[in-house]
């Protein structure tokens, strides 16, 4: 009898755990673990339109700018270290600029007085041009041998650039994080970083946001404590080796592309993941805001070179200040 009544009393207790866990009502956590969840994942139907697809599937086309008038400008697209166009009436891009010494650009930013500022990571160069000129030529801004290979950046209201610049043998040297002055005083924000790649800033400049495509962890950083010592801390963990560029809307959204998983994950400023754009491409690799009122999302995708656009509905950080 005695054991009867603890085998039945076992039977309750399980019966009680089992329920109180599938009771429990589980939302989504400011850092989860490390992975993708199917609540992560983009809807089925396709969110993006494709704008522009190559059929060389060599060249990898980055740096997506598209102004007021929703001209087009990228990098890579017909030929490596090529800078295109393809404006309003055009059928396709058209060879504008070609970087000099072998160059190779890896982001562009529309900036203020008609300049379209991008990084040259082969020669650690920054270059500007006047997309508003059908014939330009390239200025050079800025150029410091000492760095890794300047990657991403970001434009503020003052002036200045805010750069990544990693280094991909996490074995040898590390990545860093800098500030470029309007002067063009160079200022490092953060060192001995791994792969600092994606950045942007807050609406108000006073946080930084970059992404650290080896680890997948999207990082945010005080501006205002800087002189306090204060580290960056994560605000998002995505799985590792899926993370590039990012761009922030007026929101404080964060829009980060998903290597390999073919999406955009939209991040609140509180870190939760708030929604999943679904690409047509595998491998979106940089994105930025642009069209006639900011809203529309123009996104370089490295599968089949393709260029998507998605219209979000919300106006672009960098957008806003320059126009």
């Amino acid at each position: 009898m005695k054991n009867f009544i603890k085998y039945n009393l076992k039977l309750i207790f399980v019966f009680l755990v089992i329920s109180c866990s599938h009771g429990i009502k589980r939302t989504p956590q400011s850092n989860p673990i490390k992975g993708d969840n199917p609540q992560n994942s983009a809807d089925s139907n396709y969110q993006s339109t494709v704008l522009f697809e190559s059929e060389n599937n060599s060249i990898s086309i980055d740096g997506p700018v598209m102004d007021i008038d929703g001209n087009k400008f990228i990098a890579n697209v017909n030929q490596k270290g090529w800078i295109s166009v393809k404006r309003s009436n055009d059928k396709v891009f058209i060879d504008l600029l070609k970087l000099p010494d072998n160059g190779v650009a890896s982001s562009m930013r529309i900036g203020k007085d008609k300049k379209i500022f991008l990084n040259d990571y082969i020669n650690h160069r920054i270059y500007t041009f006047d997309y508003s000129n059908l014939n330009p030529s390239l200025e050079l801004f800025y150029e410091n041998k000492s760095l890794n290979q300047p990657n991403d950046m970001a434009l503020a209201k003052d002036g200045s650039i805010y750069f990544s610049d990693p280094y991909w043998n996490k074995k040898e040297k590390k990545g860093a994080i800098y500030q470029l002055t309007k002067d063009k005083n160079l200022k490092v924000i953060f060192k001995d970083l791994r792969t600092p790649n994606g950045i942007d800033l807050s609406p108000d400049e006073t946080k930084l946001y970059f992404t650290d495509s080896i680890s997948g962890d999207l990082f945010v950083a005080d501006l205002n404590k800087l002189n306090e010592g204060e580290l960056p801390s994560v605000l998002f963990e995505f799985k590792e080796d899926t993370v590039d560029g990012i761009r922030t809307d007026v929101d404080g959204n964060i829009y980060v592309t998903r290597i390999s998983l073919g999406q955009i994950d939209k991040i609140s400023p509180e870190g939760i993941l708030v929604q999943s754009y679904k690409l047509h491409g595998e491998f979106p690799t940089n994105l930025s805001f642009g069209g006639p009122e900011g809203k529309d999302l123009l996104i370089s995708n490295r599968t089949n070179s393709r260029l998507e656009i998605i219209p979000i509905g919300i106006v672009g950080r960098e957008w806003q200040i320059v126009h």
